[in-house]
């Protein structure tokens, strides 16, 4: 029965907070509020350590009823919701309004109903008809009824049915003590066989025992998946194990083959894939040969598991001259420097190239850069010895191209740019077979040079789209080439715009170009004009070559140099040259 401490406090509108639940009966809303308060309030717990040792314990009377029950988490975020509910209605209780009244009127008239946390299929599960009655007349009245004492016949039969479980798990013990001895005289007897056909045996097969007795074992069924073309198969298509024994008992079947001469064991094929996955990388580690000095990538990411877990996956791979070779993609514990850094150099010491490792290469996150514990500091320190620092040229050129769009436009005040948010509207009504390249008057002295060449440039590039990976890198050259009066002969066609938030740095390229091309149809005010103009000259003149070249990071010392003379020439109304040449010359640690 609940009972209540004579010195506990009282609580608005419930009374005094009670300790323990009534056993005869299962607990209503009040009860389990009440016995909350009574952890929270005379016990000082905090409110989750509350919440679920009151759930706790009106579970325990659930299950002394024989009722399947939700999970306590479903039951504390239950009592949550009570919770917050008397919260709210106790902090207007000095107001004399009628609704208020009203209001808590009906709450205490809630309370009296059942806190029911039975499974929604509670009643279709349980099979005995009585508490299937019990679990109705309580949710209609908690005191219609009550719960009797321990069932003599219940408990007996389930008292049996425990040893009966129990006498099953021995007999399943010796039975497979047994099946090993058998296994291990037959794996004896195979190894000394010579047969290819043997060769390919699945480990995991038992011959029964009347064949190992007469010293002739069945014939084992064949292992496909210790081929590293099916494993390579299965691991590209992302394939489970057990998606893997339904799809190849399927081609067996249809190839008119016998399944029972194949290995489709689940835990047999994860063992095989294994295996072979672990000798095809020691294969692999063994002809790799590091031919002169190499640069070291790696860059990490979050990604999902096929059973749904997200870990950190940190991919490295190692450069050299005309090379590029991946290493492994290792889980990391955390996203921090230390960790990628760890697996670095783990990978560097399994592969024995620790001594051919002259320079990183790495994008620019304080994960990275961290004077202290970031991940190029701690490399430098595992391999004990100072490296090139020559930071990802694309997040290079991304942070130059910020700094010389925050100089041109301003500060945007916002996780969006308003005008290309207004031209993201009007794109729909836009015909986009009337777009204006640019007048001839823009280009003067250097710059018509520099036009020149870009148009060459641009029509080399587009020439080849296996040079671009991705749409949006081949668009960007597109719509440069169509700026500076080149391009397709045919009538281009454009993409719809896209995302316009500044972790898309790109479409800040993109959208300046197509706002440009269709100047005409877009209204924009002067000083919007100007600056979309100053953008799409930089752009289209000078950083579009140097961001297509940017994977290259054998040639990065070279596009530094030409792109930092192409600045020192570059002539325009706003401060756009310096900007650059600042933010790039930050980032040059290769000189260092």
């Amino acid at each position: 029965m609940a009972t209540s401490n004579r010195s506990s406090p009282e609580c608005w509108l419930l009374g005094k907070p009670v300790d323990s639940l009534s056993c005869a009966r299962l607990p209503r809303k009040r009860d389990v509020l009440s016995l909350y308060l009574f952890h929270h309030v005379v016990e000082k717990k905090t409110v989750m350590e509350g919440l679920n040792l009151a759930c706790g314990k009106v579970l325990t009377v659930w299950e002394r009823a024989r009722i399947p029950t939700q999970r306590v988490d479903a039951c504390v975020r239950k009592l949550r919701g009570i919770h917050d509910k008397y919260q709210a209605l106790k902090k207007h209780r000095t107001r004399g309004r009628e609704s208020d009244r009203v209001k808590e009127k009906m709450f205490l008239d809630d309370l009296q109903d059942l806190f029911d946390v039975a499974t929604s299929d509670a009643l279709q599960t349980m099979t005995n008809e009585e508490d299937k009655e019990f679990l109705k007349m309580q949710r209609e009245d908690v005191f219609s009824c009550s719960i009797a004492g321990i069932d003599a016949k219940k408990s007996g039969v389930e008292a049996r049915r425990w040893k009966r479980n129990e006498q099953e798990a021995a007999l399943k013990r010796r039975y497979d003590e047994r099946e090993a001895k058998v296994q291990g005289a037959a794996a004896a007897f195979s190894s000394s066989s010579t047969s290819s056909e043997e060769s390919q045996a699945d480990d995991d097969y038992r011959p029964s025992t009347s064949a190992c007795t007469s010293g002739f074992p069945a014939k084992r069924p064949k292992n496909i998946f210790t081929s590293p073309e099916v494993v390579g198969a299965l691991d590209r298509v992302n394939l489970p194990d057990r998606g893997a024994a339904f799809v190849t008992g399927a081609v067996a079947q249809a190839l008119g083959h016998d399944i029972s001469d194949l290995t489709l064991s689940r835990s047999s094929i994860r063992r095989s894939r294994s295996h072979t996955r672990q000798i095809q990388d020691e294969e692999a580690r063994k002809k790799f040969h590091a031919a002169g000095p190499l640069l070291l990538h790696w860059d990490g990411k979050m990604l999902q598991e096929m059973r749904g877990k997200t870990v950190e996956r940190v991919a490295i791979l190692v450069t050299g001259q005309g090379f590029e070779k991946l290493l492994g993609i290792p889980s990391a514990a955390r996203s921090t420097g230390e960790a990628q850094a760890a697996a670095c150099l783990e990978l560097l010491e399994s592969w024995k190239i620790r001594d051919e490792v002259v320079g990183l290469v790495f994008d620019t996150t304080a994960s990275n850069t961290g004077l202290h514990k970031g991940a190029c500091v701690r490399i430098e320190e595992g391999l004990e010895r100072e490296l090139a620092m020559l930071a990802c040229r694309h997040h290079v050129l991304e942070i130059v191209f910020s700094d010389v769009f925050r100089v041109v436009f301003g500060d945007t005040g916002g996780p969006e740019v308003a005008l290309f948010k207004r031209f993201q509207k009007e794109w729909p009504t836009i015909n986009q077979q009337e777009y204006t390249v640019a007048e001839d008057t823009l280009f003067e002295g250097h710059l018509e040079q520099l036009r020149s060449q870009m148009k060459d440039y641009l029509a080399s590039a587009l020439a080849d789209p296996t040079k671009c990976p991705r749409e949006d890198y081949f668009e960007f050259l597109q719509l440069a080439a169509l700026f500076l009066g080149g391009g397709t002969t045919t009538q281009p066609s454009f993409r719809a715009p896209g995302a316009i938030h500044h972790a898309r740095w790109m479409s800040k390229g993109i959208y300046c170009l197509k706002m440009f091309l269709f100047r005409h149809q877009f209204k924009t005010t002067k000083r919007e004009e100007r600056n979309v103009t100053v953008m799409a000259l930089f752009i289209a003149l000078v950083y579009v070559r140097f961001w297509h070249e940017a994977p290259l990071s054998s040639h990065a010392p070279h596009n530094d140099i030409m792109m930092l003379t192409e600045l020192q020439k570059y002539t325009n109304q706003i401060n756009v040259a310096a900007t650059a040449s600042n933010a790039l010359q930050r980032h040059l640690w290769y000189l260092a």
